[in-house]
């Protein structure tokens, strides 16, 4: 068990300096996480029938937490090599880690909305939108099954797949997409917040795109205006 925690204690910390910016530190301890779930899987895995049947049900205990722990290591790889731009890389680790993460905890959960939409990602900056939009609805319809219609994820995931319909230049289909997923933020957020801001510029983008400059001009100028704001919060003193 002391090897489950160090593993996951070294899984943290990988997404901690990923999320910081240090994508190839992340990388190196997400590396190493992985390489000890693969070590303890080939060492505790029950497939013999001389363990006694209590042993055997405790290491698949064991196996299906290390399981779990193996899909996070994967992902978060994934999110490191992704991060440094290596896409077409990071798209398999992505693969494995979905494809593991519905193995061990099923379809409907939420990880598994998440794995998916970091697939989608992933394949849709390659420049594969048409491929990443049935991910992008399947996660979002597995998360609105999960959440309800108010929840944040809700909200990414409609920016995510108002986006991907965006870069296919499908603008008029778009565009209700950022809307709702503006007015879901705005709910759930408030205005004073990054993703909302976010929201506001990228339907402004999408009016552009239509020719619709005049709509999306005091659309810009509220989305600098928060933006400038965060900025001067958030500079050091």
């Amino acid at each position: 068990m002391r090897t489950l925690q160090h593993i996951k204690a070294l899984s943290e910390l990988s997404e901690t300096l990923r999320a910081k910016g240090h994508p190839a530190k992340a990388e190196a301890l997400a590396r190493k996480a992985l390489s000890m779930h693969e070590r303890l899987l080939g060492e505790e895995h029950p497939n013999t029938t001389e363990y006694t049947m209590k042993l055997v049900l405790e290491l698949q205990r064991v196996l299906g937490e290390d399981q779990r722990g193996t899909a996070a290591s994967i992902n978060n790889l994934a999110c490191c090599i992704k991060d440094q731009g290596l896409y077409a890389e990071a798209e398999p680790l992505y693969q494995q880690a979905l494809e593991l993460q519905r193995r061990v905890l099923g379809e409907e959960h939420p990880d598994t909305a998440n794995f998916m939409n970091n697939l989608a990602i992933c394949i849709g900056a390659q420049g594969r939108c048409a491929d990443a939009e049935p991910l992008l609805r399947q996660a979002l319809e597995l998360q609105q099954r999960i959440w309800g219609e108010e929840h944040p994820d809700i909200a990414h995931s409609i920016a995510n797949l108002a986006c991907c319909v965006q870069a296919q230049g499908r603008c008029t289909e778009a565009e209700p997409l950022h809307q709702q997923a503006l007015e879901l933020r705005h709910q759930v957020l408030g205005e004073e917040h990054p993703d909302t801001a976010t929201s506001i510029n990228s339907l402004a983008s999408c009016l552009i795109e239509q020719g619709q400059d005049v709509v999306a001009e005091p659309l810009l100028r509220q989305a600098l205006e928060l933006q400038l704001r965060f900025l001067g919060e958030n500079r050091p003193a």
